[in-house]
């Protein structure tokens, strides 16, 4: 018996909503000036959760349309994440080189210290000054590595029970660690990973597929609802978490995948749109932007410091939309720039790039 082929759905909405998302990215990375733009900078990592979710939603329906989708997502993903890395670590070595920060030799000393690798490799925790984004896209990785092999081994029916433990190691390991008393080899609490960030969310992210027949038939008001009570949840936990002294969120809050699986929910279940700008282009230039964000930032920072100190106080304080608005102009002006050598001239290069961005 011929098995019926599933025809892939473009959700294009959601492509749109990784535009828009880029600033929340930002202002979680950045910060904001004041009081009240902190409590800002803190629901904004919301973001990244709303991304993952997309991508585990994504993922599920490339695993129904066939695996050629799926493997070239792994290989798209795993160029971006090498290539992130490399131009990260080079432009570090350049800086520190150059006398920016930390001497070249304690760069590569603290690189190959054993908990700075056990930190970087298993927590994707950055270690030097530019480039602490990068674990969003390593997070990644190692989940789409993840779900090749339980794809291969046939274990994909399991993936509720890792939800279910990335969830728990999400709770106890960053939320929770203050008042459970968490220590790991001297660590007390584990940043936004793979583990307890990317793992639980992708999972999420694929059940919301399995059950999208129910999830997006629902009215637009139960996501609005939805979203609006995971802020609530969230900015409840996070100012608890303060006044006790246990500020652990760090990135993972239950409020914030309420509010991302809302949202994500809310994008899909709107029906394709005709072509438009953020459609089109949503996709490449959140992933864009989010590639130039760390590099922008120092390069912003050393020439408001090498201009006045009031300027690098102001880009300090408002660095998120200061970041966001750089990187923006810079991706929207490569893009057009690609746009009009495509139009004009019929290069391979060009076409392959913009293969790759998407």
């Amino acid at each position: 018996m011929v098995e019926p082929v599933v025809t892939k759905i473009y959700y294009d909405r959601a492509d749109s909503l990784k535009f828009w998302l880029m600033p929340f990215v930002c202002f979680a990375c950045f910060g904001l000036k004041g009081h009240i733009g902190s409590y800002i900078a803190n629901l904004s990592r919301f973001a990244a959760i709303t991304f993952f979710v997309l991508c585990g939603f994504f993922s599920a329906e490339s695993d129904d349309v066939g695996s050629l989708n799926s493997v070239k997502t792994l290989r798209r993903t795993t160029l971006r994440f090498f290539y992130l890395f490399a131009i990260l670590l080079v432009s570090n070595i350049i800086f520190y080189t150059l006398g920016v920060g930390t001497p070249f030799k304690r760069l590569i000393s603290a690189l190959l210290h054993k908990r700075v690798l056990f930190e970087f490799i298993v927590l994707c925790s950055w270690p030097f000054n530019m480039g602490k984004s990068l674990w969003f896209i390593q997070s990644l990785f190692y989940i789409r590595v993840l779900l090749w092999l339980m794809k291969k081994l046939q274990l994909l029916k399991f993936y509720k029970l890792l939800m279910v433990i990335g969830f728990l190691a999400m709770l106890f390991t960053s939320e929770l660690a203050g008042v459970v008393g968490f220590n790991f080899l001297g660590i007390t609490y584990f940043p936004a990973n793979w583990l307890t960030c990317a793992l639980p969310n992708m999972m999420l992210g694929r059940y919301a597929y399995e059950k999208r027949a129910k999830l997006l038939a629902q009215p637009v008001s139960v996501y609005i609802s939805g979203f609006v009570i995971g802020t609530a949840m969230a900015f409840t936990e996070f100012t608890l978490l303060n006044n006790h002294g246990y500020l652990y969120h760090m990135g993972n809050a239950v409020g914030f995948c309420v509010m991302a699986l809302s949202l994500s929910c809310l994008f899909l279940r709107m029906p394709a749109s005709t072509y438009t700008f953020f459609t089109a282009h949503g996709r490449s230039y959140s992933w864009t932007i989010y590639a130039l964000s760390q590099p922008v930032a120092l390069i912003l920072v050393q020439l408001a410091a090498m201009a006045s100190s009031r300027l690098l106080t102001a880009v300090q304080e408002w660095g998120g939309i200061v970041i966001y608005i750089a990187c923006l102009l810079i991706t929207l002006i490569f893009g057009y720039i690609l746009f009009f050598i495509d139009a004009y001239n019929d290069s391979a290069f060009i076409r392959k790039w913009n293969r790759w961005l998407h």
